[in-house]
């Protein structure tokens, strides 16, 4: 940045032209708030007061509203140009919002309206929001190469009554065909010592054996075709066939969006191109007549369904920031979301703090609390979610290790991470029924192949392990998983996506313990500091900024009067002030 007055002569653009200096313009106030830990600033102004020919140019802009022109509902551009004797800069690129707040004051001949800054997050909010994913997919931005598709099994918990009958079922099945084949066994035993005895043994034996022969086959071909066709809908009730369904990786569902507002994308976190999200399914199998499934139903697209958390555009951004614990920044045209520890915001930084009078200072504590927890939700209507409740729950607590009188202990609350979807379970074994049904229907196979029926029912039990497992077909909440390229659940499931591995690889910067302490800050509200139109403007993109001891500090707040040559600021500097502290982990199962 160049070394130039801190107050610099400025120059205002409106829709492209120059324009005249709004009214007082010297006299607003902006405020630029980095809320929840944001990198890039809120910003908020008083309103701009516009006369002569920039009040016409605005009113214009709103009646061409009424005959073919853009109106009210798209914003005016607006410019702000810094200039010294050695350098000019493009100092503000943004519009005016006639939205918000905006007034004609038709007596005075004025009007009043508030900028935004392009590429701002207020106005990345507010895009957001305006779009849903099934928008997105009728307006093409999603098609059919955007969804992978994966195989799932609806796998019930299974009772004792549920055992018997097929136990007997089996029986009774496998009986029926040993009586058959021991019937043609004795026919042909009985055939042969007729054809032994008498002149016209062998000639009566023969016939006696053909047509036997024939009858047994034949009556062991349908009992034979019976039995697959009763196997086959006994294991499509009791373990029901594999389905299969659409999802999407997160990158994809956050990447297209971008790229729809007009941003290429840019994210450290490799696990948005290796989580998949899978709507919920809304939709019911077919049945035949017989009570059993005709077809399958999954969902044939993989964007969220209407109902589902993730189907407003804003909702799927804030499960990604709240899951890998992330910031968004737009960049000259690039939407940035990295983890807020994440190396790429410090790099980033430009702004030193000058050597100021700090005259308070606070300390972070209200960011400790007692108990930190991170979960997903569990569905009713997926009872894995419940039983296999393993990774679905994190928890740390935080306490002195010191203490003499626990009345005086100050350590107090608890704060929780809410991700709004159910972590998908892996199917990673069989069941005692179904290792009894492979082992039936391996025999089945072998004697079905023999007589040239062939069927595999052994195989299609067995490669059930590692997909998706869902208690009803008809789950009610979106899920998380993890897939491998070959679309099945990986083994160590457990720890590569659970609660514990998000707060493990991306919440640990909120501990006051780990990292050598380095979740605590010193806290400055109120300072003030030598400030110019040019701080301003590195800072509103990244709050970040290093001591002049080199030491990492973020911006809270800035309040700044565009024509005063100093701001009124709040921020924290990362350093440490306890070690009296100790740390406990819950990961409930």
């Amino acid at each position: 940045m160049a070394k130039n007055s801190l107050n610099p002569e400025y120059k205002f653009y409106l829709a492209g032209s120059k324009a005249d200096a709004p009214v007082n313009w010297q006299d607003i106030e902006i405020l630029a708030t980095f809320d929840n830990e944001a990198i890039q600033a809120n910003i908020t102004t008083d309103q701009f007061t516009f006369v002569n020919e920039e009040l016409q140019k605005i009113r214009q802009h709103i009646e061409n509203g009424l005959s073919g022109g853009m109106g009210i509902f798209e914003g005016l551009p607006f410019a702000i140009q810094l200039k010294n004797k050695n350098n000019s800069y493009s100092a503000f690129r943004g519009h005016l919002d006639l939205t918000d707040g905006y007034e004609d004051l038709v007596q005075l001949d004025q009007v009043r309206a508030k900028m935004r800054k392009d590429e701002g997050l207020n106005q990345l909010e507010d895009r957001l929001s305006a779009l849903t994913y099934g928008y997105l997919e009728d307006a093409g931005v999603f098609n059919s190469s955007d969804y992978f598709e994966i195989n799932y099994v609806v796998e019930k918990k299974l009772n004792a009554f549920d055992i018997l009958v097929s136990n007997i079922i089996l029986y009774m099945m496998i009986k029926e065909l040993y009586e058959s084949i021991k019937g043609l066994s004795d026919r042909i035993a009985n055939s042969t010592a007729h054809a032994t005895g008498g002149a016209l043994g062998p000639v009566a034996a023969a016939l006696y054996i053909a047509a036997s022969v024939i009858i047994e086959l034949a009556y062991i071909a349908i009992m034979i075709i019976a039995i697959v066709d009763l196997a086959t809908n006994m294991v499509n009730t009791f373990i029901p066939p594999v389905r299969t369904t659409k999802c999407a990786t997160l990158h994809t569902l956050i990447s297209k969006v971008a790229g729809f507002l007009g941003y290429t994308f840019n994210s450290n976190i490799t696990d948005l191109s290796e989580i998949y999200y899978i709507p919920s399914n809304p939709r019911l199998d077919e049945i035949n007549k017989k009570g059993f499934i005709k077809k399958t139903k999954g969902n044939e697209l993989g964007i969220p369904n209407s109902v589902d958390y993730g189907y407003n555009v804003t909702e799927m951004f804030e499960l990604v920031v709240s899951a890998f614990n992330a910031k968004i920044q737009i960049i000259d045209g690039v939407m940035h979301i990295h983890n807020v520890d994440d190396p790429f915001w410090k790099r980033t930084a430009l702004y030193t703090l000058p050597n100021v009078l700090q005259t308070t200072k606070k300390y972070n504590t209200e960011e400790l609390t007692a108990n930190f927890q991170i979960k997903f939700l569990t569905d009713l209507s997926d009872e894995w979610t419940i039983d296999e409740y393993l990774g679905t729950s994190y928890g740390r607590t935080t306490q002195a290790i010191n203490t003499i009188t626990k009345e005086l202990k100050l350590i107090r609350g608890f704060d929780q991470v809410n991700l709004n979807v159910a972590l998908g379970k892996r199917k990673d074994e069989l069941t005692p029924l179904e290792n009894f049904l492979k082992e039936v229907g391996g025999a089945i196979d072998s004697l079905t192949n023999a007589f040239g029926k062939g069927t595999n029912f052994k195989a299609k039990i067995k490669g059930k392990v590692g997909i998706l497992k869902v208690s009803e077909n008809n789950y009610t909440l979106s899920k998380l998983v993890r897939l491998t390229g070959a679309g099945r659940i990986p083994s160590n499931n457990s720890t590569t996506l659970s609660a514990k591995y998000l707060y493990e690889n991306y919440h640990i910067g909120k501990s006051f313990v780990s990292n050598n302490f380095f979740g605590q800050k010193i806290v400055y509200n109120s300072i003030r500091i030598p400030f110019s139109f040019e701080n301003f403007l590195v800072l509103i993109d990244n709050s970040y900024f290093h001591t002049f001891e080199g030491k990492e500090g973020k911006m809270v707040s800035i309040k700044w009067r565009i024509a005063n040559d100093y701001a009124v600021v709040d921020y924290w500097i990362r350093e440490p002030y306890t070690n009296n502290l100790k740390e406990t982990f819950i990961e409930p199962d």
